[in-house]
């Protein structure tokens, strides 16, 4: 009798076809997509008497006069920060390397309180005589002699705790050589023992004769590692 009852049901089922799916559960809602902003890279001018927020971002490809070339810089946020500036404003990169080169110069040539001699530059500046005129450099004489000075930068910003160090020296080459060893990254560890190496992160213009960018000669960013001796007390 079971048996007969387990084959009834096996017909029935024969007869009624496949077991319908199970229900599809209902759809989960999706949050809605954003819309992605082109990505760009952002410099710091908080000392560089530059207002970032002023300087209309511009892309820096060429296309046709379509209206491709407009559409294209408008997809560039505008930077909202005035101590930011976006590196696709090809007009904005000009003005930020005369300002930091404006900087670099008053920074090596300075003879202010802002830096401290070390130690061995301070006692070879003692003994000259007669002493520099105040305004005057403290130039290194002969070839063995390297002045080292440490300071900090007071434009309370990124970086202003940070320590900064000037040498100064004479370098028997020529202009153009010295320029190509300074220029290149993989040559660091020549001149600086304490470097740990350093990248070129970023061109703006990569010619020394170029000019195409607005000024001459190459400009990047770089980013550089040292480990500093340790001095034990």
């Amino acid at each position: 009798a079971g048996a007969s009852a387990a084959g009834d049901a096996d017909a029935d089922a024969d007869a009624g076809g496949p077991p319908e799916p199970p229900p599809t559960p209902p759809p989960v809602p999706r949050k809605k997509r954003r819309s992605l902003h082109r990505i760009t890279s952002l410099i710091r001018i908080h000392d560089l008497g530059i207002d970032g927020s002023a300087v209309p971002p511009k892309d820096d490809r060429d296309f046709d006069d379509d209206g491709v070339a407009a559409a294209a810089a408008a997809a560039v946020p505008r930077c909202k920060r005035p101590d930011l500036l976006h590196l696709a404003c090809p007009d904005g990169a000009a003005a930020v390397i005369e300002a930091l080169v404006k900087v670099g110069l008053k920074c090596i040539t300075d003879e202010g309180p802002m830096w401290t001699p070390v130690r061995d530059t301070e006692r070879i500046l003692s003994k000259r005589v007669p002493a520099p005129e105040p305004g005057e450099w403290n130039r290194a004489e002969g070839f063995s002699e390297v002045l080292v000075w440490q300071g900090k930068f007071d434009h309370g910003g990124y970086g202003c705790d940070l320590p900064v160090v000037k040498a100064r020296g004479n370098v028997t080459a020529p202009a153009r050589k010295l320029l190509d060893l300074l220029l290149d990254s993989g040559r660091v560890k020549e001149y600086n023992k304490m470097s740990l190496g350093r990248k070129d992160e970023y061109y703006f213009q990569e010619g020394v004769e170029d000019r195409d960018a607005g000024f001459r000669g190459v400009a990047k960013i770089v980013r550089g590692s040292v480990k500093p001796p340790i001095i034990r007390k």
